[in-house]
């Protein structure tokens, strides 16, 4: 395991670009740290059962509030099962009217070597940054599959309270001390 800092800040698909050498052309996963999630089978685990079923990129979705779909890339596709989508359409932060759907992406990805040259191609989108989303769209074939649990979008301080919270009502060495010290401030 290794990490690579993004020396000027040109967007995610700059700074997966920076990471190139150290994937030895092997498959290698995305976890964005303002997402937590949640679940009962791990979110990266979902997406590496549909990358070795397909053999393809595979990114997490998830339906959010048609409001919301400007904070987020937006991907469309035609379902092939309750959670798998091939993608065919992915959009960074559309406005609420050029959203074909409310499937975000939701910051978890299992990319290929190929990601690297599509970023290449790729000119500067949203804010003047290389887009991941831009650079994703021209892969030959992406599933997204829709992610089954809790997701804590943690850029807000609520988020990550929310998240800490959680985590530690699920487990028993902290639990019973955390509903006590609550307890002092609700009544």
């Amino acid at each position: 395991m290794c990490y690579v800092r993004q020396k000027n800040l040109k967007g995610l698909g700059d700074a997966i670009a920076c990471a190139e050498k150290h994937t030895g052309g092997e498959p290698f996963a995305v976890l964005l740290g303002d997402s937590i999630t949640k679940s009962a089978k791990p979110c990266t685990k979902q997406l590496i059962d549909v990358f070795n079923k397909y053999k393809k990129p595979a990114i997490s979705i998830r339906e959010v509030p048609c409001d919301k779909v400007c904070s987020y890339g937006i991907v469309d596709g035609d379902k092939i099962d309750e959670n798998t989508y091939k993608i065919t359409q992915l959009i960074e932060k559309p406005k609420r009217n050029q959203a074909s759907s409310n499937l975000a992406i939701l910051g978890r990805y299992i990319l290929t070597e190929d990601i690297f040259d599509r970023i290449k191609e790729t000119k500067p989108g949203f804010n003047g940054e290389i887009q991941l989303t831009d650079a994703m769209s021209k892969l030959e074939k992406i599933y997204g599959v829709k992610f089954t649990g809790k997701v804590f979008n943690i850029e807000n301080r609520l988020e990550w309270i929310k998240s800490s919270i959680d985590y530690a009502m699920a487990d028993d060495e902290f639990k019973d001390d955390l509903v006590s010290y609550m307890k002092t401030f609700v009544g």
